[in-house]
């Protein structure tokens, strides 16, 4: 998934503040807790990598965030604590990446 901002607000900020927001407004969209947060990076695209315990610790969530550009692209795996494999979740969330040619939404 992805979202594109506006230029105007690329423009005014920063790539750390954009990922910062992301992260908050899904925690407080889900009512999640952040269990950790590592930086992360897609050629030069910064990012971040978040596991998060979401539905009171009945889910977790593996997400990495990449802000290229003016676009966030957003790269989840979502499931109960007991079914997920933490390899299988960092493999799904390896295997993201941009196409030759993808202009990231610039």
């Amino acid at each position: 998934m992805y979202n594109d901002y506006p230029q105007q607000l690329i423009a005014r900020t920063t790539a750390a503040a954009i990922l910062d927001e992301a992260r908050e407004g899904l925690l407080n969209a889900t009512g999640s807790t952040l269990a950790s947060e590592t930086a992360d990076q897609l050629g030069s695209c910064p990012g971040r990598d978040l596991q998060v315990n979401a539905s009171g610790g009945k889910a977790r969530m593996h997400l990495r965030l990449f802000l290229c550009g003016r676009r966030l692209y957003q790269v989840s795996w979502v499931g109960s604590p007991e079914a997920q494999s933490e390899q299988k979740a960092k493999d799904f969330r390896g295997s993201f990446q941009l196409l030759a040619g993808d202009a990231g939404g610039r």
